[in-house]
């Protein structure tokens, strides 16, 4: 075996490592989420906004790292930011750690993400109202 051949082994294999790592990283999150029990300190949300989130970014990151096999763009695209995703992943599973796990920090300050998330779903139409208003306000200020 050559050494070329070596090395393009070697680069194939860190571009796959690099193409699992978010869903280790997601599929961590998923066990600390389930397995570890939620603080008393922190309130509870209606539904676990957070589970359903990270079972959403699972099934949409194994969907394009199938797709990746057959093409190269996509191929590319998650090799180059594979690391980010699973970087963003781990710090949003730290956060809910520190917040709705272990309620290290102020949970009136702090609400746990399933809280936080549970907002963005059922005030969406509220917030869009709010965006809008904000836009055309931005807009107006502009003109």
């Amino acid at each position: 075996m050559s050494k070329s051949n070596t090395l393009g082994t070697k680069a194939r294999l860190i571009n796959q490592i690099k193409k699992a790592l978010p869903v280790l990283s997601i599929i961590l999150a998923l066990i600390f989420q389930l397995g570890i029990a939620d603080s008393k300190l922190q309130k509870k949300a209606e539904k676990p906004y957070f589970t359903y989130f990270l079972f959403a970014i699972l099934i949409i990151y194994i969907t394009f790292y199938l797709i990746s096999f057959f093409n190269r763009k996509i191929d590319k695209r998650i090799v180059y930011k594979g690391g980010f995703y699973a970087g963003v992943v781990l710090f949003l599973n730290i956060l809910n750690i520190v917040t709705l796990k272990y309620a290290m920090l102020p949970t009136l300050f702090f609400p746990s993400l399933d809280r936080v998330f549970g907002t963005l779903v059922e005030d969406r139409a509220f917030l869009l109202k709010c965006i809008i208003y904000s836009l055309k306000l931005l807009l107006t200020g502009f003109i």
